[in-house]
């Protein structure tokens, strides 16, 4: 991905967004938010989070944010990387590339999550390969590696990622499961 314009600013920590739909990872892990505030208290230095500046969404540093929001709270203000996108394709190509390669690693349903909101996008595999700094047939297989949600009644399942215990049956099909299972899934 090539983001367009990049500029460090200031800016409050109530500003930022944080737009899961863009989040590469199946959750924020609370311990490691912990570990970087202790960090920041320790009087380390992280990198600045990158933030999309037409919207204020949080590109890279979810983690960051929350560990500085627990250090000065709402109100504080921190340093910021703002980028600029041609479109919202390029910008979630961002998030996970820079994800992908630095700080906590991305595990595999992490990884899986991605290549599906890529997917979503109607990125070619090629494309959701070198985002993820993976091969092709890897991110076929992690496309495979899905559950499929449907609601109750009528309506269009949607594709998640799967626990192992959930994987594809040996017929490769991706299992269609209820909210309730997915709930007890995660």
């Amino acid at each position: 991905p090539v983001p367009g314009r990049r500029t460090v600013t200031t800016i409050r920590l109530a500003e930022l967004i944080e737009d899961m739909d863009v989040y590469p990872r199946h959750a924020v892990d609370s311990s490691h938010v912990s570990e970087l505030a202790r960090a920041i208290e320790a009087g380390n230095v992280l990198p600045a989070p990158v933030v999309d500046e037409a919207s204020k969404r949080i590109v890279d540093g979810f983690h960051r944010c929350r560990a500085w929001r627990k250090m000065l709270g709402r109100g504080g203000e921190i340093d910021v990387e703002f980028r600029t996108y041609p479109d919202e394709v390029e910008l979630l190509k961002d998030a996970i590339a820079l994800n992908s390669k630095h700080a906590r690693r991305l595990d595999a349903q992490d990884r899986t999550r991605c290549a599906l909101l890529l997917e979503r996008h109607s990125v070619p595999v090629t494309d959701i390969a070198v985002t993820l700094h993976t091969s092709e047939p890897r991110v076929r297989e992690l496309l495979a590696r899905v559950v499929i949600v449907k609601p109750h009644g009528s309506g269009a399942g949607e594709r998640k990622p799967a626990k192992p215990i959930t994987y594809p049956a040996k017929d490769a099909q991706p299992r269609t499961i209820t909210p309730e299972q997915e709930l007890v899934m995660n």
